[in-house]
């Protein structure tokens, strides 16, 4: 009896939907890891305004990719317990990325959270730290928040800044994603396109806008240019900064509330590369202002500590590690001793 042979079509067609299948089951396979190892696809979600820009949105618990826990609560910060529309033993730290913490670092781990762990040792005067720093925010999105959108649920507000956040314009755009993506596949590959996308020259627009900076203070002229192409826009920029936060200042005690202002240092600086920026803090002089500058106090820690160093407080160039928080909140414990009367150390 003769052998029947295959054909080259059929043989063709097995192979094409044996691809597919392998193809199918190679996506599902990553898809289902995205999600149970890395937690990908349930990304925090941001809503946008028109007057601060984009936060997050409230009631979220989210794990980061290596299992961190971020909460957002009721009022969208980052922060466990919910709050009340006014809280009056509170305090209030506004910022970027910097203040957030990143999606790296656990709630627990934020120096906001550590900061008032270690007020709140006593069942009595419990007193509430907020966390609202935002991705990408500049000062202007501050302004945003308390002034223009009304935000105050504090009588005390920390502007926890790094230098670079005054040369920032405002930032409407949200950051991260304002609905969830229907894969992890979708989110990781987002991310890795943001990458690419970042490291592509940027063209040279000229665009002219007048931007509201405050209902308290008069309409500044912005050219939304690049700033590392212009210098004097840069100046111009950080200088507009100053005055925004020094006409927040202003209007919040007028409400009877209080505002500081504290810098942290970059990497850079804490390694003595870097010196601090004297356009930044000649203008906040120039206008009244006393920053509070961490720069110093964080060398001192490190000098009289074997076990730490620049790269063992620093996730990269400005953010935090684990360790950095621990660090700041131990700092800033200490200025918040001489800020507010509520604050009682020993």
């Amino acid at each position: 009896m003769p052998i029947q042979q295959t054909t080259p079509q059929f043989s063709l067609k097995l192979f094409l939907v044996s691809s597919i299948f392998t193809v199918l089951f190679c996506l599902i396979l990553a898809e289902v890891g995205l999600r149970v190892i890395f937690h990908l696809g349930h990304p925090v979600l941001y809503q946008t305004n028109e007057n601060f820009g984009s936060r997050p949105k409230p009631n979220q618990s989210v794990l980061g990719a290596n299992g961190s826990q971020i909460t957002i609560n009721n009022l969208s910060l980052r922060t466990d317990e919910k709050w009340n529309r006014f809280e009056d033993n509170s305090i209030l730290f506004m910022g970027d990325s910097v203040t957030y913490g990143g999606s790296y670092i656990d709630n627990s781990d934020l120096f906001t959270t550590i900061i008032q762990n270690k007020l709140n040792v006593s069942e009595h005067d419990k007193v509430k730290i907020g966390n609202s720093g935002v991705n990408g925010w500049s000062v202007q999105n501050i302004n945003g928040l308390i002034i223009d959108d009304k935000f105050r649920p504090s009588p005390h507000y920390v502007s926890f800044l790094i230098e670079g956040d005054f040369y920032r314009q405002m930032t409407y755009k949200a950051y991260g994603w304002t609905k969830s993506p229907r894969l992890a596949l979708i989110h990781v590959g987002h991310h890795y396109w943001k990458l690419w996308k970042e490291k592509q020259p940027s063209l040279t627009v000229l665009k002219p806008s007048e931007e509201k900076i405050s209902k308290t203070s008069k309409k500044i002229d912005i050219l939304q240019r690049p700033l590392e192409h212009d210098l004097s826009i840069q100046k111009k920029n950080a200088r507009e900064s100053v005055l925004i936060l020094k006409s927040m200042t202003t209007y919040l005690n007028s409400l009877g509330f209080t505002h500081h202002i504290v810098i942290s240092p970059t990497k850079a600086q804490v390694e003595g590369v870097e010196p601090i920026d004297d356009w930044v803090l000649t203008s906040l002089k120039a206008e009244g202002l006393d920053p509070v500058y961490m720069l110093k106090d964080v060398q001192k820690e490190i000098r009289s500590n074997s076990s730490m160093s620049s790269s063992s407080i620093y996730h990269d160039v400005v953010h935090l590690t684990k360790q950095g928080h621990e660090l700041w909140a131990m700092l800033i414990l200490k200025y918040l001793k001489d800020m507010y009367k509520i604050v009682e150390l020993d």
